[in-house]
């Protein structure tokens, strides 16, 4: 069985669809993502439902096996500056706005993923949706998949 949720508080750069070319570093994100939930026990914090219909949730991750503790999928994305806070209307952040916060200074200041771009480069995934909403009313690839 497979669950789209869609992960709170965070939003990655686009992948290419509906005719729209990739964002930078969006491969990079989803293989990111990819790789630190597949083939693993994923627990999710469900928080709301989007305005497409999807979970939106606090997804967390055992990243080492014998590791008795877990980690937030979202803070991790934006720690490595695969994500960017989400701050549009509806944002969930449970408890961790803070934390995104933080992590999102961070990731700037260290110029991780993202953020090694220069500012002619960069476009926030928010921008890039705007700009691009036009083609198409289809929400975001922005989801984890658990099976």
């Amino acid at each position: 069985m497979t669950i789209h949720i869609r992960l709170a508080g965070v939003d990655a750069p686009e992948l290419a669809h509906f005719g729209n070319p990739a964002q930078p570093f969006s491969k990079e994100a989803f293989d990111y993502l990819t790789n630190l939930v597949n083939q693993k026990k994923v627990t999710v914090d469900l928080l709301s439902k989007d305005r497409y219909n999807r979970i939106v949730g606090m997804a967390f991750v055992r990243r080492w096996k014998f590791f008795p503790f877990t980690q937030n999928v979202s803070l991790l994305m934006v720690q490595q500056g695969l994500a960017t806070v989400y701050r549009s209307a509806g944002a969930e952040y449970g408890r961790y706005a803070a934390q995104f916060e933080r992590a999102e200074i961070t990731a700037k200041r260290k110029k991780l993923g993202m953020w090694s771009l220069n500012s002619l480069e960069f476009e926030s995934p928010r921008d890039y949706k705007l700009k691009h909403s036009s083609s198409s009313s289809t929400p975001s690839n922005n989801n984890l998949k658990k099976s």
